[in-house]
């Protein structure tokens, strides 16, 4: 707001542009102006404005001539605080409240109210100071005065309370129980209040805390040990009548810390675990250290099977391959196979037995037959007495029936024999052979009764023994071959039986390894048979066709491409 200029009094009379008509002061004077506004008004003269205290010399173009102005602008900053309490004390029922200004120019005024309603208030002092007596809401306005402009500066509501005193209180209240507190019947746990008035200046606040009273804490005893033991499954459950020895009904569960913990009232054996015992609030009440025994053996379903030695002479039995199943119910088991090794003197059928231990110290012992047949010799020589080492043609089919030791590798490649120095065979090992050394025309017998030369040698009555057994050099019944050999695409052997027997057929690899077994019947009746051989069934190499019967064993070698 722009306040009115003091000018003289025409001025305040005609208009601005009439005053300069009348030509009060002469053109070539400066005109003062003094004006005075309150902070965050503003003063204009000609196109400019002012809102900072100072003296400004202005030039306004009026009247079609330029009129200077000297103008001394008053910018009033009213700046007022207050101070005091705003809370009444119990001990002191009044408060002071002092307001001061910054008076600057011109003087500075104060004026305090007491709101009585919603929408009046009440003067209650011009004082810079005030008392209050009572609580409520006072208003402070601070106002300056200069030169007949008045500036208020801001109004401050002020809010004075009393003081309020905390009372805390603790009290217990049991199920169904009714307690009373400044004269308010309470009959649950809860937190409480009450506003007490003890005097205009004072007022008292008592907070109850009503909590409910603690049940008896749940008491239970367990016994210190027991000892459990399993069936033919490998858990168990223990019971709360076998722990529990008082307190059982403050039990509300019975866990097991097994493998897998809390397993109500289960235990997986055996081992030595804990039963703890619980209340409904979940509290630890007792605990009994549970050993669950294994008192099952195990068990062992052996099977009749049929074991072929190794090229050695001799092999290791391994037990599992006896059985059709070998277990416990709750834990591992060791196997054992007595006697744990088969010769060639086993030939035949004979009885195993078989061991199960478990992990508890339980065992099973049952027996089993297996019916030992000879290995398959491939390609090894054996022979009773040293023979020059060498290489030698083959005359005649080589028999091979069983392996023995050799000091001296033996190789046989189509129908060249070679054999290494220090070459020695002994008993067991079976043939019928003529070989020709190769570059000097020699010809050398190897165990050939039929056929003479250089080299010829008897036959020892051990080896000729092992002879009569398989056969060799007798009419059998029993005729066997293969075409082609080598087979290339699909080969065919073929059975010629002139006298019915019960015959087996096996082709096994160049390790003496079975790969593939013949459907030729158990008992066979006189006739022609013949069985299909597909090379992309076999890898490439020498196999052995051997037959089974019941005067002797045949072999034929195989050469799959």
């Amino acid at each position: 707001m722009i306040r009115k200029a003091v000018l003289p009094l025409l001025c305040c009379i005609i208009g601005w542009s009439q005053m300069r008509a009348v030509d009060v002061h002469p053109p070539a004077d400066i005109i003062h102006l003094q004006e005075v506004i309150c902070s965050g008004q503003s003063f204009s003269l000609g196109s400019q404005t002012f809102t900072e205290t100072g003296t400004y010399n202005v030039s306004v173009y009026e009247n079609e001539q330029w009129v200077d102005y000297r103008l001394d602008l008053t910018v009033l900053h009213p700046d007022a605080t207050w101070t005091g309490d705003t809370q009444l004390h119990c001990d002191r029922p009044s408060v002071t409240l002092q307001a001061t200004g910054d008076t600057g120019p011109g003087t500075i005024s104060y004026k305090w109210e007491r709101q009585t309603g919603e929408y009046t208030v009440d003067n209650i002092s011009f004082a810079p100071s005030v008392s209050i007596l009572q609580t409520g809401t006072y208003y402070l306005q601070v106002t300056q005065q200069y030169r007949g402009v008045y500036c208020a500066d801001r109004s401050w509501a002020i809010s004075v309370g009393v003081e309020t005193t905390v009372t805390e209180r603790y009290d217990t209240i049991a199920p169904g129980e009714t307690i009373f507190i400044q004269g308010d019947a309470i009959t649950e746990a809860g937190v409480y209040e009450w506003t007490v008035t003890t005097s205009p200046t004072c007022i008292q606040l008592i907070r109850a805390h009503v909590t409910e009273l603690d049940p008896p804490p749940p008491a239970a005893t367990c016994r210190s040990s027991l000892t459990v033991d399993l069936s033919n499954q490998c858990w168990t459950e223990v019971t709360k009548e076998q722990i529990i020895t008082s307190g059982m009904d403050q039990v509300a569960s019975l866990v097991m810390q097994d493998h897998y913990p809390y397993n109500e009232g289960f235990v997986e054996g055996p081992g030595t675990f804990w039963a703890e015992a619980y209340s409904a609030e979940n509290v630890l009440l007792c605990h009994t250290q549970v050993t669950v025994r294994d008192v099952t053996a195990p068990v062992i379903l052996p099977r009749v099977t049929e074991l072929m030695l190794e090229s050695a002479g001799s092999t290791s039995i391994n037990p599992w391959a006896l059985v059709d199943d070998a277990y416990d119910a709750c834990s591992s088991i060791s196997l054992t196979a007595s006697p744990p090794e088969l010769t060639l003197a086993d030939l035949g059928h004979r009885t195993i037995e078989l061991t199960a231990t478990d992990e508890a110290g339980h065992q099973t012992r049952v027996t089993t037959t297996v019916s030992v047949v000879p290995p398959v010799c491939l390609p090894d020589l054996r022979w009773t007495y040293p023979l020059t080492s060498g290489t030698y043609r083959a005359a005649g089919d080589i028999l091979l029936t069983a392996p023995l030791d050799s000091a001296a590798a033996v190789v046989l490649e189509g129908q060249t024999v070679t054999l290494g120095p220090g070459f020695r065979t002994g008993s067991g090992c079976t043939f019928r052979a003529s070989a020709q050394a190769c570059g000097d025309g020699e010809v050398r017998g190897l165990g050939d009764e039929e056929k003479g030369g250089v080299g010829e040698r008897d036959i020892d009555p051990l080896d000729r023994r092992e002879l009569e057994r398989w056969g060799i050099g007798e009419d059998r019944g029993v005729f066997l071959s293969v075409f082609p050999n080598p087979v290339v695409a699909n080969g065919t052997i073929r059975l010629q039986v002139t006298e019915p027997q019960s015959i087996k057929i096996y082709m096994v690899d160049a390790l003496g390894r079975p790969v593939h077994t013949f459907d030729s019947g158990a008992h066979r009746d006189a006739g022609v048979f013949t069985y299909s051989i597909k090379p992309d069934e076999f890898s490439g190499g020498w196999y052995v066709l051997i037959a089974h019967t019941e005067s002797g064993v045949i072999q034929e070698k195989i050469l799959v491409r």
